[in-house]
């Protein structure tokens, strides 16, 4: 059972067993990935796309400026 930590009747951190934590881990994982999924339909619905080689290309200069 997860236990409030407070500081001056404030809580300020949870202390839980290490399951629940990753539980809540996958939980939270699985709704950002739901949140880009939804976001890259409405980005296909709207038009906003761009051809594998445009892709590409835009990741190898995006790489080349990372790397020097």
């Amino acid at each position: 059972r997860p236990v409030v930590l407070t500081r001056h009747g404030r809580g300020v951190a949870v202390l839980m067993s290490v399951e629940n934590y990753e539980r809540l881990q996958k939980i939270e994982e699985r709704a950002a990935l739901a949140a880009a999924l939804r976001e890259a339909e409405r980005d296909i619905e709207g038009g906003r796309v761009v051809s594998h080689e445009e892709a590409r290309a835009r990741m190898e200069k995006r790489f080349r400026g990372v790397e020097g």
